[in-house]
């Protein structure tokens, strides 16, 4: 097996991240992942799971750094990046007059995954066969 992933860039920053908010876990970073790898990789869904809920087994985060809400990172490359990101965004927001595809499926509860499995998706049927065999999500060493 080989693992591809988010890892910490150098000086400590973490290189991935994701937001809780309005009682959501938010994670867009992973389908991204299939863009870069090195390998054929098949594509991943975007996180939309309610921070009440248990995270499914096939899916894991390790935490290394809680910011507070409303804290702002002052580093100043992180800072021009999220400024730039954000405006993109804001900018994509008022031109769009149709919803975002987000160019993938959104993994928000076992529905969804049966529903993207049903549909084919690799990953969904590779999230049920983790399930099937009661596998879990692990890092590596």
């Amino acid at each position: 097996m080989s693992l591809q992933g988010f890892g910490t860039r150098s000086g400590g920053m973490p290189s991935h991240y994701w937001v809780e908010a309005q009682g959501m876990l938010l994670d867009l970073g992973p389908a991204y992942l299939p863009y870069e790898s090195s390998f054929p990789a098949s594509a991943l869904p975007v996180l939309r799971w309610p921070s009440t809920s248990k995270l499914p087994d096939f899916v894991a985060y390790r935490e290394r750094v809680r910011y507070a809400e409303g804290v702002e990172i002052d580093t100043p490359k992180f800072s021009q990046k999220n400024a730039e990101f954000v405006a993109h965004c804001r900018e994509v927001a008022r031109a769009e007059t149709a919803p975002i595809s987000l160019g993938t499926w959104e993994l928000s509860d076992m529905q969804s995954l049966h529903k993207a499995a049903a549909k084919g998706d690799s990953w969904a049927l590779a999230a049920l066969e983790f399930i099937r065999r009661s596998l879990k999500a692990r890092f590596p060493l």
